[in-house]
């Protein structure tokens, strides 16, 4: 395998904790990132300490920066970064908070160009990648989950700059993209929906309460039919990580596949006219 030394940034749960394991199956030596001494506690306990574990919050991006050069300053040579962390908000645009964009793309976006910066030179040593986790929502504008999808719109443009950018410099960078995945962020999204909704006054649920509900019936669903499993993800995300010639994007998952295959030849009102029959039921 061409990666050895490998950054996880985000590997306490979900896809990031499934890129940790595989890696670390593969005879890998993984360092990765994690917002909170629980998480590192737990990740010390998994692996014995064979895993170094930071603690990096990447809602302040220029904070994060400092850290990741920290931590890539401290490892003999750095071979990939694997950027696994996301924040994925719902709701409707009218009533979502404009500090729940900021944080969004601080998390999502410019922390991407944090790591990005932090960890280019080390790359240039080694020919090395990033290899950044995006989602089919970056390219199929979901409803009710707005400040999510702006993220991710952004992080395709980001990472085509990155490409370019970086292949003169022998640095590879792709970008992976998911559709529905069965983690605990997704039940505990469910979770905060059903409070949101509950929370609704009379006049902001009539014109919105069939936007959660439709939100929690196709979650609902794609959970038990379509969403891909965790481990699933990982696999593509590591099939990026170690191909010798990757490709730009990776698209994981048979919901994913066949949505951005079917968008392809349908005009902006067939699509909006699909988006609202499904959340209208």
């Amino acid at each position: 395998m061409a990666t050895k030394n490998v950054l996880v940034v985000g590997g306490a749960g979900g896809v990031g904790s499934a890129v940790v394991n595989l890696l670390v199956n593969r005879g890998c030596k993984v360092v990765t990132t994690v917002l909170s001494p629980q998480e590192a506690a737990s990740i010390e306990e998994r692996y014995g300490g064979s895993v170094q574990c930071h603690i990096v919050d990447l809602s302040d991006a220029e904070a994060a920066r400092t850290k990741i050069k920290a931590i890539v300053s401290s490892m003999e040579y750095l071979n990939a970064v694997a950027v696994c962390a996301a924040l994925a908000p719902c709701g409707p645009m009218e009533l979502t908070a404009l500090s729940t964009y900021l944080r969004a793309y601080e998390i999502n976006c410019v922390s991407g160009v944090a790591i990005y910066q932090a960890a280019m030179p080390a790359l240039r040593q080694t020919g090395g990648r990033i290899v950044l986790l995006g989602s089919m929502g970056g390219r199929m504008a979901f409803t009710f989950m707005s400040a999510y999808i702006a993220t991710k719109f952004a992080l395709e443009g980001l990472c085509d700059v990155m490409r370019r950018e970086a292949a003169p410099q022998g640095v590879k960078v792709s970008l992976v993209q998911p559709g529905g995945i069965r983690t605990n962020m997704v039940h505990q999204q469910l979770l905060d929906v059903r409070r949101d909704m509950a929370a609704l006054d009379a006049k902001d649920r009539n014109l919105y309460g069939y936007l959660y509900e439709g939100y929690l019936r196709l979650a609902e669903r794609g959970l038990g039919e379509g969403a891909s499993t965790a481990e699933q993800v990982a696999e593509v995300v590591l099939e990026a990580l170690e191909a010798e010639a990757p490709e730009s994007r990776y698209v994981a998952g048979a919901d994913a596949k066949h949505l951005l295959g079917s968008i392809g030849a349908m005009s902006d009102a067939d699509i909006d006219r699909l988006f609202n029959e499904m959340f209208s039921g």
